[in-house]
């Protein structure tokens, strides 16, 4: 799931990944403020719309907020759940699985499955000397870009198999999941 406003090019790219691991009924968007390419964009998925706020009053915190009640709700229905941002992707190590379906699927006991995965987060950094070549919409990202660093602001609880209250940022709250994993954890 993810919740976007315009963003047209890194939704683009956030449907037809996910869309290949998991199916388009799968996917889930929040289109904030209706935008009609939204829904040309990720035909075959669920596009859900929800008014825009021109004073974006308390945008982020409502914004994580549906997020944590709706992925509460999802999660009635599905194993797994992702919540993120549309420019970010969870990609697993390919030496570890091939793909997330595979990977989420090796988690068969929900008693001993964890709560959520938080994965380690790194940002892509463009380097024109480096890789002079434009993204293509036909290639990998990593085909263009690979050039990066560690960012924690991205290392966050998005891989849910249980209830996870998100506060700003899509950090988990006191309320989801130090609830499920104990403090510092």
């Amino acid at each position: 799931m993810t919740m976007v406003y315009q963003d047209h090019y890194f939704l683009q790219r956030w449907v037809d990944y996910y869309g290949r691991q998991f199916g388009r009924q799968h996917l889930y968007i929040l289109s904030h403020g209706g935008d009609p390419e939204h829904d040309r964009i990720c035909e075959g998925a669920n596009v859900i719309r929800i008014p825009r706020d021109p004073t974006l009053w308390r945008m982020e915190r409502r914004r994580w907020g549906i997020s944590s009640q709706f992925s509460a709700g999802m999660l009635r229905y599905y194993n797994w759940f992702i919540v993120g941002d549309v420019d970010e992707v969870v990609i697993v190590d390919p030496a570890v699985a091939p793909d997330l379906v595979t990977y989420l699927g090796r988690y068969t006991n929900g008693k001993t499955a964890p709560a959520s995965l938080c994965p380690f987060g790194i940002e892509l950094i463009h380097n024109p000397k480096a890789e002079p070549e434009p993204l293509a919409d036909d290639q990998p990202i990593l085909s263009r870009r690979r050039v990066f660093r560690a960012n924690a602001n991205y290392a966050k609880p998005c891989v849910l198999r249980k209830e996870t209250g998100f506060s700003i940022g899509a950090s988990a709250g006191p309320q989801g999941h130090a609830r499920h994993h104990g403090r510092g954890s």
